[in-house]
């Protein structure tokens, strides 16, 4: 296991309080069977936000509705150093997109409407380039089945892909769904890779996630923030 550098230290330092964020939260979800954690998220995660007051001043809300998207805007972003953004299933008149393409004038975009291909393909297939600052799903068929993803040592690692952000909108889970939900938070928590940050229930639940231990990413997004 690497050690880490007295500036990687420091970026890790700062993160800290989001990974007791990840804590809190495991803590109350711990003892929840997994196929309940779906209905009760948005309570424990407001509970623990509250807890350890963690501001949400820097995560802004694009869109309305079941099309909302969540994004802390990048900084530090130049011709040199780009943002990449990518939406996988585009509303239909890419409101969102439009919007982030006026705003953010160094950030490269990829997205597509619908598939059924899995997201790794669909990204080399369009030169998508690491690190990258935001996924955006909104894929029915592909919601529910892109848990390894977010793991240390999941299919995005062994491709050397990282990602700073996601926003994914879940739509209304059946009982094996919200089992499996369950299951995926709580390993979620004790990886400490990504924390939920939003969690908005609904007809189509919209949940973001903010990388919390990749360098790049806590530097883009995590410093002076929280």
């Amino acid at each position: 296991m690497a050690l880490l550098g007295p500036a990687d230290k420091q970026l890790s330092d700062v993160a800290e309080h989001l990974r007791l964020l990840s804590d809190c939260l495991y803590v109350v979800l711990f003892r929840i069977p997994d196929k309940l954690i779906f209905p009760h998220f948005d309570k424990a995660l407001n509970s623990c936000m509250v807890t350890l007051r963690i501001p949400e001043t820097s995560i802004e809300f694009y869109g309305s509705g079941q099309n909302a998207k969540y994004f802390i805007d990048p900084e530090g972003v130049t011709e040199e150093l780009k943002c990449h953004i990518v939406t996988l299933g585009i509303d239909e008149n890419a409101k969102i997109e439009k919007e982030w393409m006026l705003k953010f004038k160094h950030c490269t975009f990829f997205g597509i409407d619908r598939s059924s291909g899995d997201i790794i393909s669909l990204m080399r297939a369009g030169n998508v380039t690491a690190p990258i600052d935001q996924i955006s799903l909104k894929i029915k068929a592909l919601e529910y089945s892109i848990w390894d993803m977010f793991f240390k040592g999941g299919t995005l690692d062994e491709v050397s892909y990282s990602v700073c952000q996601w926003n994914i909108g879940y739509h209304q889970p059946d009982d094996a769904e919200k089992a499996q939900f369950g299951n995926f938070m709580k390993k979620l928590m004790k990886d400490k890779r990504y924390v939920p940050m939003k969690f908005d229930i609904s007809e189509v639940t919209n949940v973001y996630y903010l990388n919390i231990e990749d360098p790049f990413c806590i530097l883009r997004y995590v410093a002076g923030r929280f």
